[in-house]
């Protein structure tokens, strides 16, 4: 039985990399974010912000987790990635106004919520040999935390603001133009 036989590769390979991307970015803006909103709006502003990510986090989660069964777990891992890039493009456009950078900080910060339950259900759902199930749950929990390490790492090493991510999202973008090939399973047997 071969490993195409045994998963969903389309399914697994868009939530690694989902999750890697996702991760760096986190990484990066977690230093970023509460350094430009303390500066933005000052403690006060940085302290409800981040109260109501926590509220709206808390109130969200389960009617997620029920639409999630209903409308099926695609569309909400949409929805996130749509949420999330909505999010970071009001932060880029917004480096000093108060409004629009909330705004961007609270969509960016509640993206992850809608996904939450749908990638957990749709990753043990894409892997039909059960025997490799429980390694795979293992190890998929790293891919963000690596990613999230790599992000802050490149924040704390540059004291540049996110736009300066543009220019990696090219390179980046010009690495899976060249490699769709081999990230393809139709066309890579």
């Amino acid at each position: 039985m071969s490993l195409k036989d045994k998963i969903i590769l389309p399914n697994i390979i868009s939530i690694c990399l989902s999750s890697f991307l996702g991760g760096f970015v986190r990484g990066y803006l977690s230093w970023f974010l509460p350094l430009h909103v303390m500066k933005t709006g000052g403690a006060a502003v940085l302290a409800q912000i981040f109260s109501a990510i926590a509220i709206a986090s808390f109130i969200l989660s389960i009617p997620f987790a029920y639409i999630s069964d209903i409308v099926g777990r695609k569309p909400l891992i949409i929805l996130a990635s749509v949420l999330s890039a909505s999010g970071v493009l009001l932060i880029f456009l917004s480096p000093y106004s108060l409004p629009f950078l909330l705004a961007g900080v609270l969509i960016y910060s509640i993206a992850p919520i809608p996904s939450s339950g749908a990638s957990s259900a749709i990753l043990p759902e894409s892997i039909l040999d059960k025997r490799i199930l429980g390694r795979i749950i293992s190890l998929f929990p790293i891919i963000p935390l690596v990613a999230m390490s790599l992000g802050s790492n490149c924040a704390r090493l540059s004291d540049r603001s996110p736009r300066d991510i543009h220019p990696a999202s090219h390179n980046i973008r010009a690495f899976l133009d060249q490699n769709s090939d081999t990230l393809d399973p139709e066309r890579n047997p």
